[in-house]
């Protein structure tokens, strides 16, 4: 008896092997026990294990009252009810049809109560002949009415936990969180919520997990504060509450990051004796934030170098310009002429690097035309492969019929060129494989809220480039700085490849994912956006130009004295005469002076008091049929958006050199005037 109640067997068997208790001792008695069902006053069975079933169905549902058979009195008016003839008894008056064709003749009830004095129910024993009971039976009847007691209270505390437990479930999954409740003296640990949505494991693979084993989930670098967090104590019959974050193993291997709230209660002695809290899963809002995070100083940066690229592309055009001046008054014969060619590579290795920052900041040249992303990446595996090592095996898997990109091809060469280089490296002198993929995806929002680096990327179709290669692999703190300007692993280089071409992809509104691990290769993935566009075709022709107009007047305009008078020279090479401005102001005012005389105009695009594009269009406003040439530190994609390309003669990028100067000047020449409407 004591076994079942300590395995908490089912209350009908134990109640069953109270009965058969008392029928074993007295064979020729038969026992039953009724449950009271509180809230209606009815009587249900509960076990008759020897009782006819056509009996214990008549009787199971009575209403309790002061002349209900034995059972129904004894629990209506709360005492033992002994009724030694069930023939004649009025309190069987409305039940011996029922008790009698089933030989029952004697019924003898005792009240089963509860803690608190409140009836669950009646112990009946039942003999086939009329008389009394004997002293013993009564003794014993009353003896197994307390287990019953023991019984029923043990069940119904079961079943108001199993039902508070069913309750605190379906509160948890509504949160959208994981809820545990530990009892630290049982060693018990319920678990709630959603648990498959958060960690991938189902309900019942949580079953009997303890806080101890909950924490060899956690990531290995986390997983040593947040024990020592669990410890922590306070004072006695005070809770301490805790905030922890840390990050938790999913079941497909991957790391969750985790906010996780909890209360540890200790009782009057300062033990710790229970454990609850939440556990919510953060990781898209981590994602999120060191997303914005990094875009944010991205754009900073970005910001930065474009300022300094500018400013130092001015620099770089009076550098230039000052050379080829140089070079035009001194003979070919002369020893100076070396050294003045070696400054100008210098020169022009500092532009590339000004183009790189430019890049970098998302500014850089473009010319954007629909392109076959496959046909590109074919192209630079075909110029790159004769300097890879024969050590290294270079694989395409380049699909056909790819949708159109719309992007400027040199920038994607240089995207291609700079991932399959550092493939490469990445390999260094020992044997390995880069493989390049491209082929086409559909991105939806929440891939991209997690996913990607801080990129604007927009849903939809999107054109892939991947490249792979079995090299070094990277670590996560790498990783972390992989895209920082300046940031090398390389024992030479200036850190500029992935950076610049991050800002390439910015301004593509392309994304990049990156999968490395160290020692085990690495893997980056671009997604272009498509473009609804066809590939346009290759048209081959020669670029009109004309000669320079004899004895023209060009008006100059830039902020920088040495820029100015570099430009003011080169023209004057030309066979211009010149007139200056210093900025937009001077300029609108010498061309109301001048304008009748002047031909062209060559102007810088930022400068004080009045931007290039204000005086652009004053200027187009006084005649709208003269020449105008503009000059900025930025691409003339970025520096031209408010200046519809039918209006402009032409455009240069700083620093450029004389002949490029003259190229512009002489398509300017070749140019109809244009007629234009206000």
């Amino acid at each position: 008896m004591l076994e079942l109640l300590a395995r908490g067997a089912p209350l009908a068997q134990t109640l069953a092997a109270l009965c058969e208790i008392v029928e074993a001792r007295f064979p020729v008695a038969l026992c039953s026990v009724l449950l009271l069902d509180a809230d209606t006053g009815t009587l249900r069975h509960g076990a008759g294990p020897r009782l006819p079933a056509p009996y214990c169905n008549a009787i199971n549902g009575v209403v309790i009252g002061p002349t209900v058979g034995s059972c129904g009195t004894a629990a209506y008016e709360r005492r033992e009810v002994m009724v030694e003839d069930i023939a004649s008894d009025p309190l069987w008056a409305d039940y011996r049809e029922a008790a009698l064709p089933h030989g029952l003749a004697a019924c003898g009830s005792v009240p089963i109560f509860d803690s608190q004095r409140n009836v669950f129910g009646t112990f009946a024993i039942y003999h086939t002949r009329p008389g009394p009971f004997e002293a013993r039976e009564l003794e014993l009847l009353r003896d197994i009415s307390g287990l019953a007691t023991i019984a029923i209270e043990t069940a119904n505390q079961s079943a108001a936990l199993q039902a508070s437990e069913e309750r605190f479930r379906l509160v948890a999954e509504q949160t959208g969180q994981v809820i545990y409740d530990a009892d630290l003296i049982k060693g018990k640990t319920v678990w709630a919520g959603a648990i498959e949505a958060t960690f991938g494991d189902r309900p019942e693979d949580f079953a009997g997990l303890g806080l101890a084993a909950w924490s060899e989930r956690l990531h290995p670098e986390d997983r040593t504060r947040v024990r020592a967090a669990f410890q922590r104590i306070g004072p006695p019959a005070s809770p301490v509450e805790m905030r922890l974050e840390y990050r938790a193993r999913h079941h497909d291997g991957s790391y969750r990051h985790v906010i996780h709230r909890g209360v540890v209660v200790t009782n009057a002695m300062g033990i710790a004796t229970r454990h609850y809290g939440v556990i919510a899963d953060v990781t898209e809002q981590r994602c999120t934030a060191t997303a914005l995070a990094q875009a944010q100083k991205l754009e900073s940066l970005g910001v930065l170098a474009g300022g300094l690229a500018h400013d130092f592309n001015n620099l770089l055009t009076a550098m230039l310009g000052n050379l080829n001046l140089a070079e035009l008054s001194t003979s070919r014969l002369s020893p100076a002429v070396a050294y003045l060619k070696n400054v100008e590579a210098a020169v022009l290795r500092a532009a590339e690097l000004t183009k790189q920052m430019l890049a970098y900041s998302g500014r850089g040249r473009f010319v954007v035309k629909p392109i076959d992303l496959s046909d590109i990446v074919r192209e630079m595996i075909h110029l790159l492969s004769s300097a890879f090592s024969k050590k290294i095996s270079v694989r395409c898997h380049l699909a056909e019929h790819l949708p159109a990109i719309d992007a400027d091809v040199a920038q994607v060469q240089q995207v291609v060129m700079n991932l399959v280089t550092n493939a490469v490296e990445a390999i260094g002198e020992a044997e390995g494989t880069v493989i390049v993929t491209t082929g086409m995806c559909d991105l939806e929002q929440p891939d991209i809220a997690t996913t990607f680096f801080p990129l604007h990327v927009e849903p939809g179709r999107h054109v892939t480039l991947e490249v792979s290669d079995t090299g070094c692999g990277m670590s996560a703190a790498v990783i972390h700085k992989i895209f920082d300007p300046f940031f090398t692993t390389k024992t030479s280089g200036r850190g500029l490849g992935l950076s610049a071409m991050l800002g390439i992809l910015r301004a593509h509104r392309a994304g990049i994912t990156l999968s490395s691990e160290a020692g085990k290769g690495s893997t980056f993935t671009v997604f272009f956006p498509a473009s609804a566009r066809e590939v346009e075709p290759v048209q081959a022709g020669p670029v009109a130009t004309a000669p320079l107009p004899p004895d023209g007047v060009a008006l100059v305009v830039d902020d920088e004295p040495s820029v100015l008078f570099v430009a003011r020279q080169m023209l004057h090479g030309l066979g211009f005469q010149t007139i200056e401005a210093a900025d937009g102001v001077e300029a609108v005012e010498r061309f109301r002076e001048h304008g009748a005389t002047i031909s062209l105009v060559l102007m810088d695009l930022t400068m004080p008091r009045m931007s290039g594009k204000e005086a652009f269009h004053a200027i187009r406003k006084l005649d709208p049929s003269v020449r105008i040439i503009l000059s900025s530190g930025y691409s003339e994609e970025e520096a031209l958006k408010s200046i519809p390309g039918n209006e402009l003669t032409g455009f240069l990028q700083k620093p450029y050199q004389l002949r490029e100067l003259e190229a512009a000047v002489r398509a300017a020449a070749a140019t109809t005037k244009p007629h234009l409407c206000e």
